[in-house]
Formats: structure tokens, sequence, C-alpha cells
């Protein structure tokens, strides 16, 4: 029974010691500042140890017949290493910048001279106030507790005046276009602070990202232009041939060509309508559970020819010979044709093409890797684009536009596409998280 009570102080001393140690540890800020914390900190406890002394033991430590000067001298150790300890932290912490009067000094522009000079009025005022009060009072307890409310209400003023002039300044950098760094260690000065900087972040990422935004419209109207206007030149002049030829072989071979280039046609103003369409999400999806092998396999089959014409190898694996997921069918096997005729027209030639599903992290992965024929000196990143192809040159057919759409379309169904890019070898990987069913402890 005894040990029980006894472990049961034993865990109260323990609990209050560290709720005591908490408290110190959370006193931070400019050490001016945290003199009047450790101030409190240690009266609280010196009154309470004091009076522990007085009830227990019956000493009369608050009058002058008894003094208990060893604990006396043992607390004053304990003070003095304490706050020893929290200046060598703090300092350790903030540098030159743990003192106020540093940075308040430090932050001065003659500019902003009339808010010093106002702050040092003011001070000056608090000082006088001290010195008539401890003038008209002999009490050295009143003293000492006038001079540390005195001294919080002073450090308190010159926070608020260097706070002002520190925003004053990030504002007057963010006009200019400019970032400047500054210190202070109240709170809500440095929260305001770093909304400004944030502020500063937000609008550089927006002005570039709009300035992106207008080159990448220029270059569509740019690359559109071109590769429009190849299929359509040749449509003209071969309608022309047809026109003025009597020859029905050259004319069925003019009428090939005229279906070609038509198709092509076709298939280009197709993309650019998707694009914009998955680009601001105006597409109706229908989803259905479909067997995600069956149909990427059934996507493959249409690359046969393609696949012999490059001597290329197909490479397949699965975790599962059964994968469901609900999602468009249509819309994933459009999704799945584009990673594929891309991977096929720059992948080097008698190399394989891999797909390989996999859960991990709790995501369903398709990985889509090939070898590049030409060295990749885009990011891939920009490969996500509007109008970019991995190749430097235009010789190759398409839109261009492929990535991006098949990337918009995944993302509309709640997935992830990625690209990733190592010295030749091209990886796109798509991914969807995976549901599961928590079961209720009962």
């Amino acid at each position: 029974m005894i040990k029980k009570v006894f472990g049961k102080i034993l865990l109260l001393f323990k609990k209050l010691f560290s709720w005591i140690k908490n408290i110190y540890f959370k006193i931070d800020g400019y050490i001016e500042d945290q003199i009047f914390y450790l101030f409190l900190f240690f009266s609280v406890q010196y009154f309470v140890y004091m009076t522990i002394l007085d009830i227990i033991f019956g000493l009369d430590v608050y009058g002058n017949s008894l003094t208990p000067e060893i604990f006396s001298k043992i607390f004053i150790i304990y003070v003095f290493t304490l706050v020893l300890y929290k200046i060598y932290q703090t300092i350790k912490k903030y540098g030159v910048h743990s003192f106020l009067i540093f940075d308040f000094f430090a932050g001065f522009r003659f500019k902003y001279f009339l808010v010093y000079f106002e702050c040092l009025v003011i001070e000056t005022f608090l000082v006088t106030a001290y010195i008539s009060i401890i003038d008209v009072n002999s009490d050295n307890l009143v003293k000492i507790l006038i001079i540390f409310i005195i001294q919080k209400i002073s450090i308190s003023i010159m926070k608020n005046y260097l706070g002002k002039v520190l925003l004053n300044r990030k504002i007057e950098a963010l006009n200019n276009g400019n970032k400047i760094k500054v210190n202070i260690l109240e709170k809500t000065y440095s929260e305001s602070i770093y909304l400004i900087d944030n502020l500063y972040s937000s609008m550089k990422k927006s002005l570039d990202s709009k300035y992106k935004s207008e080159r990448l419209k220029t270059d569509l109207i740019t690359n559109i232009s071109h590769d429009i206007k190849t299929p359509l030149t040749s449509i003209i002049n071969y309608v022309d041939l047809v026109k003025n030829s009597n020859n029905t072989e050259e004319r069925n071979e003019y009428i090939k060509t005229l279906d070609y280039n038509a198709k092509r046609l076709k298939t280009m103003v197709i993309d650019l309508i998707d694009a914009s369409k998955t680009g601001t999400g105006n597409i109706d999806l229908n989803y259905e559970i479909i067997e995600l092998n069956e149909l990427i396999l059934q996507v493959y089959g249409q690359f046969d020819s393609a696949f012999e014409d490059k001597n290329l190898e197909f490479e397949y694996k699965s975790f599962s010979d059964n994968i469901f997921i609900n999602v468009d069918g249509d819309q994933l096997s459009r999704v799945f044709e584009n990673i594929i005729t891309n991977a096929v027209k720059y992948c080097k030639e008698n190399s394989t093409i891999s797909i390989r599903i996999e859960v991990k992290d709790s995501k369903l992965m398709v990985s889509i890797s090939n070898i590049s024929k030409e060295p990749l000196v885009v990011k891939s990143e920009d490969l996500l684009e509007q109008f970019v192809r991995g190749e430097q040159s235009r010789s190759s057919e398409g839109s261009g536009l492929g990535l991006y759409i098949s990337k918009n379309l995944i993302e509309l169904m709640k997935g992830k596409f990625e690209i990733n890019i190592e010295e030749d070898i091209f990886t796109v990987i798509i991914s969807f998280k995976i549901k599961t069913n928590k079961k209720k402890i009962g």
C-alpha cells in the first residue's frame, strides 16, 4: 500500500517536473523579452518553494527571524544556471538576432528616422517614470517588480516599432520587385513577413506562369500553322493533279495520298479539340468496371505491324491476371494508344517496349518504358505541355499533343500521370489510388 502511494507521489512529481520543463523551453524570442518571462517563471517557483518550506518545516521564511540560507543559495545557483543555458540556447539558435537591440539598430534607415525618434521619446518617458516612482518608494521588492514591468512595456514598444519598419521595408521591396531578408522574432510580425515573402513568391510564380503560357500559345499557333499547312498543301496540290490526270493508275495513287493527308489533318484537328476539352475538364466520362490486362493487350494488338516494321519486342509483366478498375474504358484505351504510338515512333529499332503493372504504396501503377533512338534533351515536365516533342527536329508526324491529352485524361479519372527520363530510357507512369475497405473492430 505504502509502495503504491509512494509510486503515485513519484509519478505526480514527474508530471510536475515535466510541466515546469515544458514551460521553460517554451520561453523563446528575444533575450530582452525572455528576461521578463524568466523572472515570472522563477518568481512563482521561489514563492511556492518558500511556502512549502514554511508549511512543512515551520520555517518563518517570509520573516526576518529565520532565513534558509542554504536553500536560497541553491536556488540562486539553479536560477543562474538555467538563465545562462537559456541565453546560450537562444544565441545558438538566432545568433546576433537573439538581441532585440541589435535588430532595432541594424534595421535603421534614415527614411524611418521619425519612427525611431518617436520610439526613443516613449522609451525616455518610461525611464523617467521609473526614476520618479523609485524616488518615492523605498520597498526593494516593489522597485524590482516595477523595473520588470517597465522593461516588458519597453521591449513591446521597441518590437512594435521595429515590426512596422520591417513590414514597410518588405512591402517596398515587393513593390520594386526585390527580395530582402529581415529578422524579427515577434510572432505577429514574423508571420506577416512570412506572408509577404509568400506573396512575392506567388506573384513571381504567377508572372512566370503567365509568361510561359503566352510563350506556349505563340509556339502552339506557330507549330499548328506549320503542321496543318503541310497536309493541307499536299491536299491542294494532289487535288489539282487528280483534276488534270487522265491516267487511272496515277489518279488512284493521288487519291490514296489525298486520303492519307485528309485523315492526318482530321487527326490533328481532333487532337486540338480534345486538348482544349481535356485541358478545361469539359469532357464527359463514362465510368465502367474494366479488366486492365485485357484492355492493354487489346490496344497492343493494334500495333502488331508497327512492332514488326521496327523489329521491336514487347514485354508485359502484371502482378495479377485479374485487375478490375472503375474508369472510362474508351478514354483509358486512348491514353494507352497515345503512349504506345509515342513509344513506337521514338524508340530505338531492335529494342524492347515494356509494360509493367504493380501495386506500390497503396497505388496501382502502370509503367510503359522504351529506349529512345535519339538523346532526350527535354525535361520530363516540358513534355507534358502542349505541342512539345522529345526530338529537337520536327521531322516526325503528329500533333505533339498526345502526352498532354493523356495526362489530362488520367487526371480527370482521378489518377496521376508522370514521365521519368533516365539517360535514354523514357518511362510513362500511370497510377491510381487503391481503395481499401477498413474493417470495423467490434
